[in-house]
């Protein structure tokens, strides 16, 4: 069992915080070898996750605190959705499939 508190995610804020890319992890797989990843990130206001994708598995964002802008590219690296995820909005999370591109920014 791996209970999840709002104690993790504000230690997860301060370390991000004091990070120099302002970001910062959490695992709560237990090696890179594991089928799954599932990973909170804390993202402050003023970095972004570059362009990427993942060739063999799908992403899902949730965010829990706060709001996040992902961008949707095609092979092309044109952009085919634009979406803010918010805590506790309507649209609070999305589902990214496998190979397709993608970025995060952090708002707030």
């Amino acid at each position: 069992m791996h209970l999840l508190t709002t104690s993790i995610l504000s230690d997860l804020t301060t370390s991000a915080q004091a990070s120099e890319r302002l970001r910062m992890n959490y695992n709560l797989h237990a090696t890179l070898e594991d089928k799954v990843h599932r990973i909170f990130n804390a993202l402050e206001p003023g970095t972004e996750i570059p362009i990427h994708r993942h060739q063999t598995s799908d992403e899902t964002i949730l965010v829990v605190r706060g709001s996040v802008r992902v961008q949707i590219y095609s092979n092309n690296k044109e952009i085919t959705a634009d979406v803010t995820l918010k805590a506790g909005s309507e649209t609070f999370g999305i589902d990214i499939k496998a190979c397709e591109w993608h970025k995060c920014e952090s708002l707030e």
